[in-house]
């Protein structure tokens, strides 16, 4: 949500979906100025990244969209993502895994595409370990924007792609649990052992971990922002991080703001899950640290 709200900004070149696709191909990412037509180009924007009409189903199909780019990091940076299985237990990745030769060609990459729509800054988006040490090799200068949301709701969204079958993380429960710390791996295996339980666990373990990370680069690079206030008081949030990434405002970003509307997801977890359930994602996530980061 973050990222699409973002992208529109004047200033900002991102990864589209068809660029993931062929990340080797920087020149696909002129089809992104499609969005600095005159006059339609927003419009374009909010017809492709909301739902609802037969319009915007059609023409997402067509038009360039902020990408999650997994396939483009992992195309140019061969720690990017760990390794699932094996002897290795997941990690975060520091500023050993990169080579001068990934830096390299990330940077090249990274310079083709803003070229290519012509745009001086870059945004991307990713998820689980934080990757800061790492990725401050390639780009010294970079700013992360941690979006904070309630763990009881991450886990619930993460447990229902488990039960789908879209994550096969429950299946590898074993491997995972051997990257967390010894107390929790022994409590989870002795007083829960449920994938709901495993999945709070493991939100714990990701952010726990973006806090380590945090650490140890400038506390001039790091903000952490609030999923429930992006919901609540967009334009100010949105203003708030804009000036931590040294952007000015954006005009074009408050209008697509005014002409969305945004749900409150963070609630619906406590319409899925039975009593007991809550109680549990509670039992999990209750460290001081980790309950202040909850929507109460």
């Amino acid at each position: 949500m973050a990222l699409q709200i973002m992208a529109l900004h004047e200033k900002l070149s991102w990864v589209s979906n068809f660029l993931n696709r062929k990340p080797l191909i920087s020149q696909i990412s002129i089809l992104n100025r499609v969005y600095e037509l005159p006059l339609i180009g927003k419009h374009l924007y909010i017809k492709a990244t909301q739902n609802g009409t037969m319009l915007s189903r059609r023409i997402k199909r067509y038009f360039p969209l902020p990408a999650e780019p997994w396939n483009f990091w992992n195309s140019y940076l061969s720690n990017f993502q760990w390794e699932r299985g094996g002897n290795t237990p997941p990690r975060r990745r520091t500023s050993l895994d990169i080579t001068d030769q990934e830096i390299n060609n990330i940077k090249e990459s990274i310079d083709s595409l803003q070229q290519a729509q012509g745009k001086d800054r870059f945004i991307s988006r990713y998820t689980d370990f934080p990757r800061m040490t790492y990725l401050t090799q390639a780009f010294p200068d970079a700013l992360f924007v941690h979006i904070v949301r309630d763990g009881r709701a991450v886990a619930a969204s993460y447990h229902k792609e488990i039960k789908s079958g879209q994550f096969g993380t429950w299946n590898e429960r074993e491997w995972w649990i051997r990257g967390w710390p010894t107390e929790w791996r022994n409590k989870w295996q002795n007083q829960f052992g449920t994938p709901l339980s495993f999945v709070a666990f493991q939100w714990k373990f990701f952010v726990g971990e973006i806090f380590k990370d945090a650490e140890e680069i400038s506390s001039e690079q790091y903000i952490e922002i609030k999923y429930s206030d992006i919901i609540s008081s967009p334009i100010a949030t949105l203003k708030e991080i804009f000036a931590f990434c040294k952007l000015k405002q954006s005009r074009r970003v408050e209008w697509y703001l005014n002409n969305i509307s945004l749900e409150n997801r963070n609630y619906k977890w406590k319409e899925r899950y039975s009593d007991s359930d809550k109680r549990e994602l509670d039992r999990v996530i209750c460290e001081p640290e980790f309950r202040k980061l909850l929507n109460e």
